[in-house]
């Protein structure tokens, strides 16, 4: 969030989802150290929905225990104080903001999804052993809450941008360029503010784009962040149906795979959770589907074995594609022209083909050698049914490419045993294709989680801006390059004065975006050609190759100028913000890095004993500051 939308939100900060009541209370309480069970239990028994929920929440956990937990006191020794916390917020924000004035923020779907994500990240989540219960399941339910907050706090322009019915990445474009901040900024905000751990936060951010994951593939925090995405699927798969639900089935597996959970366990797992989601949802009075099991929904989604059946007796080909889909429940077509049953397996695409008949309509033998020559058809089984079972026609049916063969009258049980052969090969081609396909994909993965991880070894995760060990590697890079050329480079350090009072009296929120306030600044006032550092907590490091000393006061005092003239707004005051700069500049004389950089600190500490908010400029063993004017 940039520094200019923070004024404008805190201006509607009292419009924010927030818990009120019983809930707040609990809140409240729970950050007293000196709480008791007891104390947090009385206060739930106030509110008798709360204690059903969380009664309930605490007989799901002692699943198999010889008895029941029947009351507040034994809830919140079960769950913990901390699990109550989060709880009693999520089931307040779900009572109170069922509707609101957003007209196109569908509340009713919201929560619906929301609560479909809460319980696949608890009980996917609990298989994987990623967490506690009720951690994740506030962190599913609380995972894109940020909608919900946009929705709240700019009911008219959120609502603008919704209509249009964007995709996921173009809404938090959209989201950016009208409000300034986006849902996913808004979900961090408000989880770190109502206190959830952070190493539930952060795997939040990635879980609309796992492309962007930059955790390394198998760690925690990625499993738990491709956890969150997989759960986001699985609820757009129940409520947000696509025209192809059988790519989307195949989506789902694939990304189960990438957690390590094998497909008929996530089948089962997934038709559990979706009778808890009924449950909560009767709980909680939010609105739930009435869907089918997720068994039903992949069986009914999933494509049948198909098979062309061209003959030239059209009566018995039709006995033959009836019994076939009745039967062995393939999906079926028939004709009786040899041109014909070539273009309906370009367009059918057939895993099998049975053929018969010597006309002029229908040559099964052309037929088949017409399938056999080309690219697209040639993987089609073909078997062809023979007159009778002539030794001179089984031979020639084989040398026109035909796969098998039958002797007429047909059995339909042989036949079915030896299609049902067939079709078990190509299961288990198919599942060996996807498993190359996961293969390949996670070997993908691995190379850009490898690739992120590199370059967030190298970035300081708060401003984006390169981090300590990036700056050393820069600053060698230019060393070397001034060594071999005498090309001077400067440095200058810049440390943002009093900040630690900023925190004190303001808290590190603000304090963060004061930080991200100043880099932007920063980064504003460096050429292309400079490396902008963040070198530890509140100081700065820029890199100038190709700068003389006199260019490079002059270059720090205007960066001075500029972070002094950018305060930080709040809805009731203005926080003004000045720094120290230090400069020194390299010449042959000096012997090393760590001779460059004590010079830069001898500028920087004679800023500080001059006042603050100035220059300090080392340059032959002298240390001089510039005066503001």
């Amino acid at each position: 969030m940039s520094g200019t939308a923070i004024p404008i939100l805190l201006k509607r900060a009292h419009k924010l989802p927030s818990p009120t009541g019983v809930a707040l209370s609990i809140m409240q309480l729970c950050d007293d150290e000196r709480v008791t069970i007891g104390q947090i239990a009385t206060l739930v028994q106030s509110d008798p929905a709360l204690t059903g929920r969380l009664l309930k929440q605490a007989n799901n956990l002692a699943e198999g225990m010889m008895w029941p937990v029947v009351s507040a006191v034994e809830a919140v020794n079960r769950l913990g104080v901390q699990s109550v916390r989060l709880l009693a917020l999520s089931f307040s924000l779900v009572d109170q903001y069922g509707r609101g004035e957003c007209e196109h923020f569908n509340y009713a779907l919201f929560w619906s999804h929301a609560l479909l994500m809460a319980v696949a990240v608890k009980d996917l989540g609990e298989m994987l052993e990623l967490g506690m219960a009720d951690e994740l399941f506030s962190c599913g339910l609380l995972s894109r809450v940020g909608c919900l907050a946009l929705a709240t706090a700019y009911p008219m322009e959120y609502s603008a941008i919704l209509v249009r019915g964007l995709e996921p990445r173009n809404l938090l474009a959209e989201e950016r360029k009208a409000l300034d901040t986006d849902h996913i900024a808004m979900t961090d905000r408000l989880l770190k503010q109502w206190g959830l751990p952070e190493v539930l936060i952060e795997p939040l951010k990635f879980h609309e784009d796992p492309e962007a994951i930059i955790y390394a593939h198998g760690t925690r925090q990625w499993r738990l962040a491709t956890l969150v995405h997989l759960s986001l699927r699985i609820a757009n798969f129940v409520l947000h149906p696509s025209k192809d639900p059988a790519f989307q089935l195949s989506e789902l597996h694939l990304l189960a795979g990438k957690l390590g959970l094998d497909e008929s366990d996530f089948t089962e797992c997934v038709d559990d959770l979706l009778q808890q989601w009924r449950m909560w949802g009767n709980s909680l009075n939010v609105q739930v589907n009435d869907v089918s099991s997720f068994a039903a929904m992949v069986e009914s989604h999933t494509q049948w074995f198909k098979v062309l059946v061209a003959g030239e007796d059209a009566r018995f080909a039709e006995v033959i594609s009836d019994y076939l889909r009745d039967e062995c429940k393939y999906e079926t077509l028939t004709t009786d022209n040899s041109q014909d049953a070539l273009s309906l397996a370009l367009k059918f695409k057939p895993h099998a083909v049975l053929t018969f008949g010597s006309g002029q309509r229908m040559n099964s033998k052309g037929l088949c050698q017409a399938l056999k020559s080309n690219t697209w058809s040639q993987h089609i089984f073909v078997m062809m049914l023979l007159e009778n079972d002539d030794e001179h026609r089984v031979l020639a049916a084989f040398d026109a490419g035909g796969d098998d063969c039958l002797p007429q009258p047909v059995h339909l049980r042989c036949l079915q045993a030896r299609l049902h052969t067939q079709a078990r090969y190509v299961r288990i081609s198919e599942a060996w294709e996807r498993d190359h396909k996961r293969l390949r994909m996670a070997a993908e993965d691995l190379a850009q989680s490898n690739q992120r991880l590199l370059q967030s070894a190298l970035t300081d995760p708060l401003t984006a801006l390169s981090n300590r060990r990036a700056g050393l590697h820069t600053l060698a890079q230019t060393w070397s390059n001034a060594s071999r050329y005498s090309a001077p480079f400067s440095v200058i350090s810049i440390d943002i004065d009093h900040f630690k009072c900023i925190n004190d009296l303001h808290g590190h929120m603000v304090g963060d975006d004061v930080l991200k306030l100043v880099s932007e600044c920063l980064q504003k006032q460096a050429r292309k050609e400079d490396t902008v550092c963040r070198w530890g907590g509140e100081e700065f490091l820029i890199i100038c190759p190709n700068l003389e000393l006199r260019e490079g006061a002059y270059m720090a005092e205007r960066i001075r100028q500029a972070i002094a003239l950018n305060p930080y707004a709040t809805d009731t005051q203005s926080i003004y913000i000045t720094a120290s700069l230090g400069i020194a500049t390299w010449d042959n004389q000096i012997g090393s890095i760590e001779q460059l950089l004590g010079n830069v600190d001898q500028a920087l500490y004679a800023a500080k004993r001059g006042g603050r908010n100035c220059v300090g400029v080392q340059a032959k063993q002298q240390v001089r500051v510039l005066k503001v004017a």
